[in-house]
């Protein structure tokens, strides 16, 4: 008996590299944008990065914990980030951004916490970088 297949894959949960940020420009660059926004235990920066999707980096500073703790939290955040990225809100133009997740000192939770946080923050700081993209976009504008 063949099984049935839907012509709707489901979504890639990978992490591939491309969905990383991978040098230290691109942290500053998001830095820079100045944009962020707290959920729960997590703080995330974002700017819009002229993709397609969103990438994820972490800074997870040497106060949270100990190395084994420090890289526990970031096991569970990538993969609150890889299960969910298909439903985060992209910016209005339809790009992506670059996102940077630090962390309060706590003791690691579950990855369902972690989850919440991260879309909370991701919705939220989606909204203010298309806000100043519009607001960006109007300027521009009116000067041309």
């Amino acid at each position: 008996m063949v099984a049935a297949t839907s012509s709707s894959q489901p979504p890639n949960l990978a992490f591939p590299r491309r969905l990383r940020l991978t040098h230290a420009r691109q942290y500053q660059s998001v830095y820079g944008y100045k944009v962020r926004k707290p959920s729960g235990l997590l703080l995330v920066y974002a700017a819009p990065n002229g993709g397609i999707e969103h990438r994820l980096g972490l800074a997870i500073h040497r106060r949270v914990g100990t190395a084994v703790v420090r890289n526990r939290i970031k096991r569970l955040l990538r993969e609150a980030f890889r299960l969910d990225r298909h439903g985060y809100p992209l910016l209005v133009n339809g790009g992506g951004a670059d996102l940077i997740v630090q962390v309060k000192p706590h003791e690691p939770v579950e990855v369902d916490s972690y989850r919440k946080w991260l879309a909370d923050a991701v919705s939220s700081a989606v909204r203010e970088v298309s806000r100043r993209e519009a607001k960006r976009g109007e300027a521009s504008d009116r000067e041309g």
